[in-house]
C-alpha cells in the first residue's frame, strides 16, 4: 500500500484507458503466440489435401484402366493414348460420366459436337484450349511496324 501511495494520482478515466490499452496488448500477444500453432494446423491441412488430391487421381486412374477402348479407336481412327484422353475427359463431364466406350463412340459418331465437347475438356487437361504455347515459335511480323505501347490510329485516319 506504501508503493500505490507514492504513485501519482490518476484519474478514473486514464486508469480505464491504461486497462483498455493492456488488454488490447495482451489479445494481440495471444494472437501472436496462436500463430505458429495455426500455421502447423494450416501445412498439414496442405498436406491432406495433396494426398487426398493423388489418392483422387489414382482412383481415377484405377476406374478408367482396363477400359476397352477398342470402339472409340475405330470411330475416331485415333491411338490408345489418344482414347484414352478422351475417354478420362467424358468422365470429367456429367452427361458423360459412367459412358462406355462403346457408348461415346455411338454418340460421336451420331452428334460431331460431342466430339468437340471431349476435345475442349482433354485440351484443357493438357495445358489449355489450344495446347500448351510453343516455346521456340517467333511471333509473326505485322505490317506497319509501330513502336511498342503505342496505339494504331483506327481505319481511315
Amino acid at each position: 500500500m506504501a508503493e500505490q501511495q507514492s504513485m501519482p494520482a490518476q484519474t478514473q478515466p486514464e486508469m480505464d484507458e491504461i486497462k483498455r490499452i493492456l488488454d488490447q496488448a495482451d489479445a494481440e500477444m495471444g494472437d501472436a503466440e496462436a500463430a505458429p500453432d495455426m500455421a502447423a494446423e494450416g501445412a498439414d491441412m496442405a498436406q491432406e489435401g495433396a494426398v487426398e488430391e493423388q489418392m483422387g487421381e489414382a482412383a481415377e486412374a484405377e476406374a478408367t484402366e482396363g477400359v476397352d477402348l477398342k470402339p472409340l479407336m475405330e470411330t475416331l481412327g485415333a491411338t490408345e493414348e489418344r482414347a484414352q484422353e478422351l475417354y478420362d475427359a467424358a468422365q470429367q463431364i456429367p452427361k458423360f460420366a459412367g459412358k462406355t466406350a462403346q457408348e461415346l463412340s455411338d454418340m460421336i459418331a451420331t452428334d460431331f459436337d460431342v466430339l468437340m465437347q471431349l476435345e475442349m475438356v482433354a485440351a484443357r487437361g493438357e495445358g489449355g484450349a489450344m495446347g500448351a504455347p510453343a516455346a521456340e515459335a517467333p511471333m509473326p511480323a505485322m505490317g506497319g511496324e509501330m513502336p511498342a505501347g503505342e496505339m494504331m490510329p483506327p481505319e481511315g485516319m
